[in-house]
């Protein structure tokens, strides 16, 4: 039987890697630092998440911001493949970001076209952890956003997550109210990118 050295062959008559029938479209091999690996997706990807709804309105109560997903801007076209067509970023039945994986980083936008306004001088944000549906209950961030100006305008936040176990059980929901008065928003949008994942 003739011996023939690998670097010799023809690209077409070399064969593929192994494990490569068994891995999905989108996946890569990666190695475990042990003379072996696995076939793993890529892990980034993002989504974008619009509301069609009528206006919400913000007063000095907290108030959890609601979205949807119904508006022309919604986009999972491009989510992480581990999740595309079977999973998603947001969810609009309990209106909370959802991670894929313990230890995943992602970078969140968030916009409010702002369409009516009453007296408010800031807009204050909190980003929330917790199991319950009445109030924050584990925030992990507060900020406040100017918003004395006349409607219509539009305020973004941009903001990094990074989830462990409250996050991965309870996913993170968005909860705002003004200093003083009311501010109406319409059609906000959140826009979702997973930027890191632990290699297992």
């Amino acid at each position: 039987m003739p011996t023939i050295e690998h670097s010799v062959l023809e690209s077409a008559e070399r064969h593929e890697p192994k494990g490569v029938e068994d891995a999905s479209n989108g996946m890569r091999y990666t190695s475990d630092g042990a003379g072996s690996g696995s076939w793993q997706y890529i892990p980034t990807g993002w989504g974008n998440y619009g509301d069609n709804a009528s206006e919400q309105t913000f007063t000095t109560a907290q108030t959890k911001l609601s979205i949807n997903k119904l508006g022309t801007v919604t986009n999972e076209a491009y989510l992480p493949l581990a999740i595309r067509g079977t999973g998603t970023l947001w969810s609009s039945d309990n209106n909370r970001i959802t991670s894929i994986a313990q230890g995943d980083k992602y970078m969140v936008r968030v916009i409010l076209p702002v369409t009516a306004r009453s007296a408010a001088n800031y807009i204050e944000l909190e980003l929330d952890i917790g199991a319950s549906e009445a109030s924050v209950t584990f925030s992990v961030l507060k900020t406040r956003l100017e918003c004395s100006r006349t409607p219509p305008f539009s305020i973004s936040l941009s903001f990094p997550l990074f989830s462990l176990d409250t996050f991965m059980a309870n996913g993170c929901s968005i909860w705002m109210n003004t200093d003083t008065g009311s501010l109406g928003v319409t059609a906000p949008q959140i826009m979702i990118s997973r930027e890191h994942t632990e290699v297992t």
